[in-house]
């Protein structure tokens, strides 16, 4: 996959992401806010991170819209990672409490 909007490109890995995490976003609107405090990220980190300034991730957490660019692609990606991340770590706890 590969898409282009004003001279980005998405890689195939960041397009997959961004899909899933759009299927995440839609069923769970509040799964970036979670994710990212989840995490104990700043807005501005997570904004370095992708390469956009804070308010747009500000942006991007507080409404229904969902920029198709690189960027959006690297958030995507960043957001799964820290969902997989602390389903993990919960899964991890509940066998600790089972034991």
């Amino acid at each position: 996959m590969h898409l282009d909007m004003e001279d980005q490109s998405l890689t195939a890995k960041e397009g997959r992401s961004l899909a899933k995490f759009l299927v995440t976003r839609a069923t769970k609107p509040e799964a970036a806010k979670n994710a990212r405090e989840g995490s104990g990220l700043t807005f501005q980190e997570v904004a370095t991170l992708v390469g956009v300034d804070k308010a747009t991730i500000m942006r991007w957490e507080k409404t229904d819209t969902f920029p198709m660019a690189k960027a959006a692609g690297k958030w995507a990606d960043l957001m799964l990672r820290m969902i997989e991340a602390q389903t993990k770590i919960k899964g991890e706890d509940n066998e600790q409490v089972n034991q």
